[in-house]
């Protein structure tokens, strides 16, 4: 090896260890401190309820109302569905809408 090379090889060694000297007296660096990622830890689920309100709407529906749905479908590719107290009345899964129904 040339002297280049011995110089650079010792260089880098004593950066290593200078760094390392610098974490363990600075940060306070110990493995007990290390903790795993959230997506990587094992930790219980929470489960949360989501409120159901009738047909899938947002809000609950007052007293003396009815609570109803219509939506719309996509050009001729997704039909229109229509929910009347939570009974599907119209929908492409029960296969009575068509074309025009938009």
């Amino acid at each position: 090896m040339r002297v280049s090379g011995v110089l650079r090889l010792l260089a880098l060694i004593f950066a290593i260890v200078t760094t390392w000297m610098f974490i363990r007296s600075y940060m306070s660096f110990s493995m007990k401190t290390i903790r795993l990622p959230r997506w990587l830890a094992a930790s219980p689920t929470k489960e949360i309820q989501v409120k159901k309100y009738k047909c899938g709407l947002i809000k609950p529906c007052p007293a003396n109302y009815f609570a109803f749905k219509i939506c719309s479908g996509a050009a001729n590719v997704v039909g229109p569905t229509m929910c009347f107290e939570d009974r599907m009345i119209m929908s492409p899964v029960k296969n009575n809408v068509g074309r025009g129904l938009n």
